[in-house]
């Protein structure tokens, strides 16, 4: 009688749900078919998978996963569980489907070309073709292909009806989130013969004036296969976008003033730096003071050692290169294992050799940046370290048997997680009550698809133990594919259990070149590098300087001795750097010299965006270290964004399980919408987080380096991937806890606000109204104060507060009687400003200080905040917007004034972002400026911010006086308290980017002209004569560039840094080539076969008539830059 009365319980239940709500679906779905908290296992598989398309069929939407679209006709079954493997050759579970969609991924050819800038006011046009170059026949077939696009595909429609019929109505364009869209055959859709081409005409937002506007990775799929990335599409280079070879594809409308530059266009702008033949400038950035008292000292006397007190053993071993004094005990002979280990796994010179090889490790680990395959290898290696393995095996000894492996399907003895997870999928089978479940489950992929995965696994151990030998030929491949990787999980290993230190030398590439001299505590009488904690005098008319991290370098030849002062420990710190940048490692010489030096500000930071794109922990260490060599000090770690949230947050694991994996699962609720080119599957840099080990990890390198993280979690806009993951923790918890469900709830169920935030988002903004918004942050700020506080206490929290859409929230119930209660918070600037208040409470609380973006502390008035209403000391702002024909660049005044702690982050010169060139074919964003090189970040003044105004973003020249004058362009308030001015920081955003290649070629060498203006006080800076400012500014840029290449972009090469080459400049005359560069010192090369074969640039060489290719070359040949032809004439 019990059992009957559930039954009927069940089934009066059910029926309430499909005649309410199609919002309580979900709900009732968890609750007869549970899944308890996503085993490991499970959510291993979601991290690989690719669900087939959803049943919605008119509009998709990730406002919120537990509503489905109301004219959809047939439901959606959330907990199906057909999880497509990352491998192409995954299960599928409709054969016909499926191999329509690999027909259409192989033969169906994209290509995507601007038309016309010109088209319309603010408008381009666009022709994307579709060319079927196999031998079938494309139908209608319920296919969809989804694509990624900057700007909005005919705004007029898609923005208030979320859809447009293109082609005369043959397709169906609708917005799904962000820059995804889906276009499918509607029933006026004609067929696609065999070697047909069908041409779309688009009309789109704004421009398109660059190739990396486009996004790679397309995919097509039905909703009865898994997704195929379409072959055309799935490139780096952007090969299926066309050119753009005329003025109306490279402007942006008819006033924009900016042409690509032409060869000899180039040679003019490259002479304002004449090749001196050396790096005139030894040290980057510039010291205060710095004096020859000699010619070189000689270091490579075995005598030579470094002396130290206590308080300085990190900076003593950086300078020696010494490994850390050994431990006592077990733990010392297993540290010291781990380092061995790990060097063999760093990079090394040279590409790899054998391509198989490449090919093998590639399909086992993916791609450079997908640390979750590593990840999930972690505890299995981690195994076999700890058990017996300490030593690599001999070269001659066969690499012990994996206990755990396994190969057939029949063996017995399965792992445990095996068998776990294979119950897991048993239970999701049994509770079928799906049709099209059923069909699977009862599928031989079913049977088989834990299996393939565990056996990759395997695989990727078998590799792992075949490098440990230490002796593979082609071992020089793991740099590109695991190496940093694998070693920083043995690292994190050593850390974890034995305490050995970041800094131990050889672990990470140090910062220092390391003199490889021994460490001493007692002093000599000669030949010795004295670090110590002293005073440091500093010229009084120096202006003001940061006294806290001021060092002296004392070089005494007679007597061979150098001494490095430092008022802090950081101050000896970078007494260090510029010691390694005056040394010659080939002759193990230094300059006799004196110097003596000091910042000029305190925060001197890089923002590195890993949210719109992921980049794994080796690449953070390796920005810590080159940071550290120029003397920034800051880590602006920008951790989430609506595209991704990247740091595991115990307690809270949807956060990294849901918002840290952007694949096509996310139709039912499983990941974020795939967006700027991530494809339908989590293997690339779409995917991924940090776990707490991992940031930890950061932490302590950081520190080793003298560095501050202040991370940073936007809110309360930029916030979909919160939004998205916390309402997935609501439906797991609702029906059996629904006070924890609701306690970090982000979403007022009942908002029905429509709005569509700057990047494509319609779920962007948490709402402050709520209570549980409070929880949240408290929750994830106080984790933060936990995982910095034995290494690095957490000083300084970034909220963001930027670019909360003024429409979010409006329709919301919640806050509605929210304004009911409290009048003056009427609208959603007033609701940012309280929930900022609040925030800030949170963090006073927690004894963290708060900094943000400025467009987060402005009122509706578009003033700051009054720090009298804050209650708090000191806030520190980033100042980014402030471009000048939009009247905005006095912003930095008015915050400096009201006593904010400025950063100057100004995009139109510290954007990393933006293309160093205007040219279509340089990567990046182009809305502040169309292009920031390397001699503009350079210019920037920091202490005369109208200074820096020089062009309008369309070209057009600003001319200071003109803007000025009361009713002109800008306002320029003066700066009354420039002592708030507190520092400068670059930008790399990653929107547009990737790949760590892309990454590296954006930051370096800017980072290195920013970090020169955050540190040294240019003699040129702020003179008022424009003639004589400019004039000496280019002759200390004529200094700095000869200094960049020829040493410092050598340094970034021997840290395998992809730094930027630039193309060089050309004239012919009477047919001799002429070749110049940016940075003086840098080689050109030169083909005359069309890019076969390349050969150096001679001076004076000859050319017969027709094209020659010219490029810029990395000193060890291994990399070119973007090749230009040059056409020779007589």
């Amino acid at each position: 009688m019990k059992r009957h009365t559930v039954s009927m319980l069940k089934f009066a239940l059910l029926c309430m749900v499909f005649v309410s709500t199609p919002f309580m679906l979900s709900w009732t779905l968890s609750f007869f078919f549970p899944i308890q908290d996503y085993p490991v296992d499970y959510m291993h598989m979601k991290e690989e998978a690719a669900l087939p398309d959803s049943d919605f069929s008119e509009f998709e939407s990730t406002r919120n996963f537990a509503q489905f679209d109301e004219n959809s006709k047939q439901n959606v079954d959330i907990y199906d569980p057909r999880i497509y493997m990352v491998d192409k050759n995954g299960p599928v579970y409709n054969d016909v489907s499926q191999s329509f969609v690999d027909y259409i991924a192989e033969h169906l050819e994209i290509r995507y070309e601007v038309l016309n800038n010109f088209a319309k006011y603010y408008k381009y046009a666009a022709r994307l073709s579709l060319r079927n170059n196999g031998s079938e026949v494309i139908k209608a077939n319920n296919w969809s292909i989804y694509l990624f696009h900057l700007k909005f595909i005919e705004p007029t429609h898609i923005k208030s009806e979320h859809y447009a019929l293109v082609d005369d109505g043959q397709f169906n364009i609708t917005h799904i989130d962000g820059s995804l869209y889906k276009m499918t055959p509607t029933a006026a859709y004609v067929d696609i013969l065999p070697g047909e081409i069908r041409e779309i005409i688009l009309n789109n937002d704004h421009s398109m004036v660059a190739r990396t506007d486009a996004f790679p990775n397309w995919y097509v799929c039905t909703k009865d296969s898994s997704p195929r990335i379409i072959a055309s599409t799935q490139d780096e280079d952007l090969k299926f976008v066309g050119d753009f070879g005329s003025m109306a594809k490279w402007k942006r409308s008819a006033a924009d003033l900016f042409d690509p530059y032409t060869p000899d266009k180039r040679f003019f702008l490259n002479a304002d730096a004449h090749d001196h033949g050396q790096a005139n400038k030894l040290v980057i950035p510039t010291p205060l003071n710095l004096t020859k008292t000699g010619d070189m000292l000689n270091l490579s006397d075995k005598r030579w050692s470094v002396v130290f007190s206590d308080d300085l053993v990190m900076e003593a071993n950086l300078l020696s290169g010494e490994q850390k004094q050994k431990r006592p005990g077990d733990a010392d002979t297993k540290c010291q294992t781990i380092v061995r280990i790990m060097d063999q796994l760093q990079p090394h010179h040279g590409p790899c050799t054998t391509p198989e090889h490449v090919d093998a490790l590639f399909a086992t680990f993916g791609s450079r940046t997908n640390q979750k395959i590593v990840m999930r290898a972690e505890l299995k290696f981690e195994k076999y370290v700890n058990e017996e393995h300490w030593q690599p095996a001999p070269v001659d000894q066969k690499p012990p048997d994996i206990p755990w492996n396994i190969h057939e399907e029949q063996n017995d003895e399965k792992p445990s997680e095996i068998k776990d997870n294979m119950v897991q999928t048993q239970t999701l089978c049994r509770t079928s009550g799906s049709s099209r479940r059923d069909k699977w489950c009862q599928s031989t992929a079913m049977k088989n698809f834990t299996l393939e995965r565990y056996n990759r696994e395997v695989n990727f151990v078998m590799k792992v133990k075949e490098l440990i030998k230490g002796q593979e030929q082609s071992h020089d491949c793991v740099s590109s594919l695991m190496g940093y990787s694998m070693g920083l999980i043995v690292h994190g290993q050593a850390v974890q259990e034995f305490g050995c230190d970041t800094a131990v030398g050889g672990v990470f590439h140090p910062a220092t070149g390391q003199l490889d001299i021994p460490i001493r505590k007692d002093q000599p009488l000669t030949h010795f590098i004295h670090i110590r904690v002293g005073f440091v005098s500093l010229p009084a008319t120096s202006g003001h300087l940061i006294s806290d991290e001021a060092y002296s370098i004392e070089t005494n030849c007679d007597k061979n001795i150098v001494r490095i002062t430092g008022t802090s420990a950081a101050g000896v710190f970078y007494g260090v750097q510029t010691l390694d940048s005056i040394y010659n490692h080939n002759k193990r010489t230094i300059h006799c010299l004196d110097v003596v030096d000091a910042p000029r500000f305190s925060y001197r930071g890089i923002m590195l965006d890993v949210a719109r794109n992921f980049f794994p922990v080796y690449e953070v260490i390796r920005i810590l270290d080159t940071m550290a060599m120029y003397k920034l000090n800051v880590l602006h770690f920008h951790l989430s964004d609506d595209q991704g949230w990247r740091l595991e947050i115990p307690g809270l694991e949807e956060l990294t399980r849901i918002g840290a994996h952007r694949n096509h699962n996310f139709t039912l609720g499983l990941s974020l919408a795939p967006s700027l080119g991530s494809g339908p599957f989590s293997n690339n840099s779409g995917s991924g987080f940090y776990t707490v080990q991992d940031y930890r990890m950061i932490l302590r390198h950081a520190k080793s380096r003298h560095v501050q993280v202040i991370p940073e979690f936007d809110m309360p806009g930029h916030m979909n991937s919160a939004l998205v993951s916390m309402e997935a923790r609501y439906r797991r918890l609702y029906m059996t806890n629904m006070e924890e469900a609701t306690k970090y709830q982000l979403i007022d169920p009942n908002d029905k606000s429509s709005y569509i935030a700057p990047e494509g988002h319609r779920l962007t903004t948490l709402n402050p109204c709520m209570e549980s918004t409070y929880n949240f942050v408290e929750k994830i700020i106080s984790t933060l104060k936990t995982l910095h506080q034995d290494i690095m206490p957490l000083d300084v929290y970034h909220l963001g507060g930027d670019e909360v859409p003024v429409l979010a929230l409006n329709d919301s119930p919640i806050c509605q009687r929210f304004m009911v209660q409290y009048p003056y918070y009427n609208s959603t600037t007033r609701l940012r400003e309280y929930f900022v208040h609040r925030l800030v409470e949170i963090a006073k609380k927690l004894q963290v200080k708060v900094q943000a973006w400025e467009d987060g502390l402005l009122d509706s008035m578009k003033f700051p905040f009054r720090m009298t209403d804050l209650k708090v000391p000191q806030i520190s702002v980033n100042l980014w917007n402030n471009i000048w024909e939009n009247g905005r660049g006095h912003r930095t005044a008015i915050f400096a004034n009201s006593n904010y702690k400025v950063i100057l982050s100004h995009a139109t010169h510290l954007y990393f972002d933006h293309p160093q060139e205007p040219d279509p074919e340089e990567r990046g964003l182009y809305w502040a400026r169309r292009f920031i090189n390397t001699q503009k970040v350079f210019s920037f003044q920091p202490e005369h911010i109208y200074n820096n105004m020089d062009e309008e973003i369309l070209g057009r020249q600003i001319l200071k006086n003109d803007a000025c004058t009361p009713g002109g362009m800008v306002d320029c308030i003066p700066v009354e308290k420039p002592e708030n001015i507190i520092g400068m920081e670059g930008n790399i955003w990653s929107e547009l980017i990737r790949t760590t290649e892309q990454l590296e070629s954006m930051l370096y060498p800017r980072m290195l002209a920013m970090a020169e203006r955050a540190w040294h006080r240019a003699s040129w800076e702020g003179i008022v004569d424009d003639h004589v400012r400019e004039r000496l500014r280019l002759e200390d840029w004529e200094l700095f560039a000869n200094s960049l290449g020829h040493r410092e972009l050598s340094r970034l090469e021997g840290m395998k840094i992809n730094y930027y080459l630039p193309p060089p400049g050309a004239v012919v005359m009477g047919g001799t080539l002429k070749v110049n560069t940016m940075f003086p010192g840098m080689i050109v090369q030169y083909s005359i076969n069309n890019g076969t074969t390349w050969s150096d640039v001679l001076p004076d060489m000859k050319f017969d008539a027709g094209v020659v290719l010219l490029a810029t070359r990395s000193y060890n040949l291994l990399r070119r830059g973007r090749s230009i032809p040059v056409e020779i004439h007589y």
